[in-house]
């Protein structure tokens, strides 16, 4: 069995909705969401080459513009600490991510992901770093919605946070 069939078995039977990520250029890149009634958060697994010796997981946290205008509103010290203090605290938690754009002061976007061998890979190893993503995704969620407070729905389909 190849290693994308028996991912996309193990989401199945942890009855995790998936779906062909649209316009993708990787090998193997499908969006894992929760199973219902959640509707987030929503996750990618992806392979980028046939033989490609990993599986990158990955979560997208778009920042609300409320959020992006809170942190633009804090002067450069509370600004940098706020934005090093979720640096930090995700290197701890031994994921890569990147805030989008790079460049930017502000982020508009930041991105979640780990690695995870294929090598003798297992569910429990799988599942590992598929929850170690989402935590993380969801660790930047909280640290904005504690700061800012909850904002309000936008149209579209993007999640903000």
């Amino acid at each position: 069995m190849e290693v994308q069939e028996k991912v996309e078995k193990w989401l199945r039977q942890m009855k995790f909705t998936i779906s062909n990520t649209p316009n993708a250029k990787e090998y193997y890149n499908v969006t894992v969401s929760p199973p219902p009634p959640a509707q987030f958060p929503i996750l990618q697994v992806i392979i980028p080459e046939q033989s490609s010796p990993f599986v990158l997981i990955l979560m997208g946290v778009g920042i609300h513009p409320q959020h992006v205008k809170g942190v633009k509103d804090m002067n450069d010290s509370e600004r940098g600490k706020f934005l090093n203090d979720i640096k930090y605290t995700l290197l701890r938690m031994n994921v890569d991510f990147t805030f989008i754009p790079p460049q930017d002061v502000i982020p508009q976007a930041i991105s979640v992901s780990k690695s995870v061998y294929t090598d003798g890979l297992t569910m429990d190893r799988f599942f590992d770093v598929f929850t170690l993503v989402r935590n993380a995704g969801l660790y930047i969620i909280t640290k904005f919605t504690e700061q800012f407070g909850n904002p309000p729905p936008l149209r579209g389909d993007i999640k903000y946070v």
